[in-house]
């Protein structure tokens, strides 16, 4: 995820000593597994199941495209959005983003990962609630981001930020998935939010040094 969100941020030259840094200190890499008998309606949410999760994706990758699989998976596994701080998501964006940009074999291994990691760790959030007729879920998405961003600088904590990030997160996977299933993931957004955000009142932090207005 670092990595690709270096290559956006125009910070190209700082990707390989952060890549090796982390290599010194990540933990065991999964190997995919490739099993034959695999059903994924029972193995989701088992994180036990994680190396034949990514040999699962890799194969449908493979045979399907990423295009094809992104288009299907991503509406069945938005209803676990926030699962893990909402970090199946972001991950499996950042994989979605390097990809439609360069389709390269580290790359499709890379969504492989990052959708298995999301299925091994579903876990149903809040209900989403009903939506309407399909708008420019992007556009709203956004909006819903840069409102969880005001409500953490009222409230900053560890928790807050992902909310924004995980919304950002559903903005680039909409524009590869259907348009109603984007507005479905718009209202699980919305619903995620409501929770996240709960008591706490959008506002501006006042700069260091200057006291709050009352």
């Amino acid at each position: 995820m670092a990595c690709e969100a270096l290559a956006v941020l125009d910070c190209a030259g700082d990707i390989d000593s952060w890549a090796r840094r982390f290599a010194q200190v990540g933990g065991v890499r999964i190997e995919p597994v490739a099993s034959a008998g695999f059903e994924w309606r029972q193995a989701l949410g088992s994180y036990d199941h994680l190396p034949e999760w990514i040999g699962y994706f890799a194969r449908a990758i493979d045979d399907d495209g990423w295009a094809g699989v992104v288009q299907a998976w991503v509406p069945r596994l938005m209803p676990a959005l926030r699962t893990a701080l909402f970090h199946g998501a972001i991950r499996t964006a950042h994989a979605v983003r390097a990809i439609d940009a360069v389709d390269t074999a580290p790359r499709r291994g890379e969504l492989a990962r990052a959708l298995g990691y999301w299925a091994a760790r579903y876990h149903a959030g809040q209900p989403a609630g009903p939506h309407g007729p399909a708008e420019d879920s992007r556009a709203a998405i956004v909006r819903t981001a840069a409102d969880g961003a005001r409500r953490y600088l009222a409230r900053p904590d560890i928790l807050h930020p992902h909310g924004v990030t995980g919304a950002m997160a559903v903005e680039i996977l909409v524009g590869h998935i259907p348009a109603t299933a984007a507005a479905a993931a718009l209202a699980q957004v919305h619903a995620e939010h409501a929770v996240l955000y709960a008591g706490v009142e959008p506002g501006r932090r006042a700069p260091p040094g200057r006291p709050a207005r009352r």
